[in-house]
């Protein structure tokens, strides 16, 4: 197995690459353009960014930001505005629609709300209500013993 010397810079190998070639930074140009030659403005060779080519009717600058800029560009601006007005119109309609299902949402878990809270209020009477029946028992109970005990003990005189 023998390694590839590279090519010399004017043979026909390197003329005809279909790959990208790389700039004296090491950055990789799109092919079509000089790989030697200074990208960017001036001719410095040590930008990272390619200079852009015109391919077909968009230009190309290694990546696809201008690409997706140029997508986004109407030609006509009356048929883009018409565009833009047909696309706000839907999504009004859009969100009067999710507001009305919003808004019966909303009554309906008012409703669920009111009846737990109804709900709450009349278990916390009633626990309160057990509770106090519980403690006033208790103290009657209470009060009855502490009768009888003072009985017991209380001076013959006294009875």
């Amino acid at each position: 197995m023998g390694t590839k010397l590279p090519a010399a810079e004017g043979s026909a190998e390197t003329a005809n690459a279909p790959f990208a070639s790389a700039n004296a930074s090491g950055a990789l140009a799109p092919p079509g353009t000089q790989a030697g030659a200074g990208a960017g403005t001036g001719g410095a060779g040590g930008s990272p960014y390619a200079r852009p080519v015109v391919m077909g009717t968009s230009y190309y600058s290694g990546g696809s930001l201008l690409a997706s800029i140029n997508s986004l560009l109407d030609h006509d601006p009356e048929a883009s505005r018409r565009n833009q007005i047909s696309k706000t119109r839907e999504k009004i309609v859009q969100l009067e629609a999710a507001q009305a299902r919003l808004e019966v949402e909303l009554a309906e878990t008012n409703a669920t709300l009111a009846e737990d809270l109804d709900r709450f209020q009349a278990g916390k009477v009633r626990d309160i209500k057990a509770m106090l029946t519980t403690l006033c028992r208790q103290q009657i109970t209470h009060a009855n013993e502490m009768r009888e005990v003072w009985q017991a003990f209380s001076l013959p005189s006294c009875k």
